[in-house]
């Protein structure tokens, strides 16, 4: 059982919430004139799930996307907002608190965390430094990396 599997199954998801899964060239995560792509050029089995208002329906604080490479076992946690940069390091570290002891999660070699803005606000190079420090601190506990940009952040897998 793959990781995308393994996360449908323990988190009861509905297949309608995996929009794309296979070997697709692209894996494309869109909203609110942000953009995150995986170019798949190695053909890896990737899956994109959608979190925001499909796996979470609820009100609660969390990330857009949650996109899995299966054969690398890298999760990819995907944040994409208009202007709020302090918000979205609040809902990345919320899912990864939410599921951290989950099978599927402990599977994933690495954990990256991406925040892609459609502004960039005078705030973002300031962000609050503790809010900054805790996500790198998480991310370095999960081998993994936290990056932000403005309008669209591509990743080769």
């Amino acid at each position: 059982m793959n990781i995308c599997e393994m996360f449908v199954q323990e988190c009861e998801v509905e297949y309608k919430c995996v929009e794309q899964s296979g070997t697709d060239p692209e894996f494309i995560a869109s909203e609110k004139k942000s953009s995150f792509i995986i170019k798949n050029v190695s053909g890896k089995d990737i899956c994109k799930v959608k979190i925001d208002k499909c796996v979470i329906a609820d009100h609660n604080k969390k990330p857009d996307f949650l996109i899995i490479n299966n054969d690398d076992k890298i999760l990819y946690i995907i944040e994409l907002k208009g202007t709020n940069f302090r918000r979205g390091i609040q809902q990345i570290l919320t899912l990864i608190y939410l599921y951290e002891n989950k099978r599927f999660f402990k599977e994933a070699n690495v954990v990256n965390s991406y925040i892609v803005v459609s502004e960039l606000g005078a705030n973002v190079p300031d962000v609050d430094a503790i809010a900054r420090k805790d996500i790198r601190d998480k991310m370095g506990e999960l081998n993994g990396k936290f990056r932000y940009a403005k309008g669209t952040f591509t990743e080769l897998a």
